[in-house]
């Protein structure tokens, strides 16, 4: 377990994602994000804030993430947020990671089977 930074020493978090309280002197329940994602709220300094645990495994673990850039699953499962799955890209590598592994039909699936369009620049 490693501190989360900027959580007034309160949390810390394993290379798997288990994010432990020290206000509750447990492990804390993760929620999923309309997009897959798992996430928690912090409460730090009276405030509450979500953060996706698997920026927050990143972050703890390896450093800060620079602007512009996304943390991108290798096995494209969202949810697996080991320390080992996640990868620092940017944008169009992230989009080229979900093209050449199929993730991106999946994401872009309709329930009647069909595709939606793509919106992206060509």
């Amino acid at each position: 377990m490693k501190e989360i930074l900027d959580c007034n020493s309160m949390y810390s978090i394993d290379g798997s994602g288990n994010v432990f309280s020290k206000y509750s002197n447990k492990i804390i329940k993760q929620r999923n994000h309309c997009k897959g994602y798992k996430e928690i709220e912090l409460k730090v300094n009276g405030k509450k804030k979500i953060h996706k645990v698997h920026r927050l495994v990143y972050q703890t673990h390896i450093g800060q993430i620079p602007e512009g850039y996304q943390i991108n699953h290798k096995n494209g499962n969202k949810t697996d947020n080991t320390l080992s799955n996640l990868e620092l890209t940017t944008p169009k590598e992230n989009q080229r990671h979900a093209i050449n592994s199929g993730l991106f039909r999946k994401m872009n699936r309709r329930e009647d089977g069909t595709f939606k369009k793509y919106k992206g620049k060509s």
